[in-house]
């Protein structure tokens, strides 16, 4: 008997070695990050309690309320300079509510990128001694594009700049294209979801522009021809009026133009050759 209760006294004691005992509670373990499902994001308008957590631990003041993304790609602490005149860091992107706005010449560091948007923390304006964190487009850390004071836009409806609705981009030439969140929303035109530079409806190229993110330009493929609008060449060799020849595109008489209006919807003034032509080809 005596023996039995020894054998138990030693069990007793490496069980409480590997578990707690009496009324000490067993520790919590540290709840990690909400995952959205592949291809979605964590919902960015009720954070879970350790969205925005680092495996370093606490980056910023403001962590828990910064959105953060399933397919975010990780960058190592990288020390970045503001070269915009301002720019503003936002909760999350391409619409949320703002954190700061940075100054010329601010200094970051960067933790993370998703579609053309940095994740970065920075001294918080108001009280340098603590850091805050957001999001903040490529752009604003890249030397300001030369562009004319006024550009010639395409026509288009111009929406909210909500996901789903279409808003005038800094391309070469300015394009409209569609607000995006996600990138299965581009997956069906064969496009990225990527950062832009808004060009507002004036066409007044604005010093310190806004951004968002917008279903990018489509990959031009090489053995695409241009969709033109093309009639037959008379046998004069005169085209009809508003129509010129193109020899290289082919033996016809194409819908030619001096800019986006003189063509129609859902096309634009392009130049091939020496010649600029109504283009549907949207790429």
């Amino acid at each position: 008997m005596p023996n039995m209760k020894i054998a138990f006294i030693i069990a007793a004691a490496l069980g409480c070695g590997l578990v707690a005992c009496g009324d000490k509670k067993k520790p919590e373990p540290v709840e990690t990050a909400k995952l959205a499902e592949p291809g979605k994001s964590v919902d960015t308008d009720k954070p879970s309690d350790a969205a925005g957590r680092d495996a370093a631990g606490a980056e910023a003041s403001n962590e828990l309320d910064v959105a953060r993304y399933e397919d975010e790609v990780a960058v190592d602490h990288a020390p970045l300079k503001v070269k915009a005149s301002t720019a503003t860091a936002f909760r999350s992107y391409p619409k949320g509510d703002m954190v700061a706005t940075l100054n010329h010449d601010d200094e970051v560091v960067e933790l993370s990128e998703r579609y053309g948007f940095y994740r970065i923390t920075f001294p918080d304006p108001k009280d340098r001694s603590r850091k805050l964190m957001g999001w903040v487009a490529r752009f604003a850390f890249e030397d300001a594009p030369t562009t004319k004071k006024k550009l010639t836009l395409p026509r288009c409806v111009i929406g909210t700049g909500d996901p789903g609705t279409a808003v005038l981009v800094l391309e070469d030439p300015p394009r409209c294209a569609h607000v995006c969140k996600e990138a299965a929303e581009c997956v069906a035109s064969g496009r990225k979801c990527e950062a832009r530079i808004v060009v507002p409806r004036s066409g007044d190229f604005a010093s310190n522009p806004s951004y968002t993110t917008v279903c990018g330009a489509k990959p031009p493929d090489p053995n695409a021809r241009p969709s033109l609008f093309g009639v037959p060449a008379p046998g004069n060799g005169k085209c009809p009026r508003s129509y010129a020849l193109a020899p290289k595109l082919g033996g016809f008489c194409y819908r030619s133009c001096k800019k986006d209006l003189d063509c129609p919807d859902e096309s634009t003034c392009r130049t091939f050759g020496k010649v600029k032509l109504c283009s549907a080809n949207l790429n």
